[in-house]
């Protein structure tokens, strides 16, 4: 029968201590994990948010800059229409 030395002891606490700390619920190492996967999917987000931003204040800008297209605009969105003109509204 072989004696298990001290750095067979030593290793093996080691390892039971880390198995504790990576599995046992509430951990700070598993917390940790999830917060990261979280900060990345929120940062994802953002970035597609941004760009959606940066969408609308081109097309802002645009309405803007040109009277036609903001009228062109207004009728297509709100049906809006001038004195004596047909509208027809399509529903899909």
């Amino acid at each position: 029968m072989k004696k298990f030395g001290f750095k067979h002891f030593v290793f093996a606490v080691v390892l039971l201590s880390l198995l504790v700390i990576i599995i046992m619920p509430g951990s700070n190492l598993i917390q940790y994990f999830i917060a990261r996967s979280q900060i990345r999917a929120d940062q994802k987000q953002i970035r597609e948010l941004n760009a959606e931003i940066e969408q609308i204040d081109a097309k802002i800008n645009q309405l803007k800059s040109n009277p036609d297209s903001l009228e062109k605009f207004a009728r297509e969105q709100f049906q809006f229409a001038e004195p004596g003109d047909d509208v027809y509204i399509i529903e899909e």
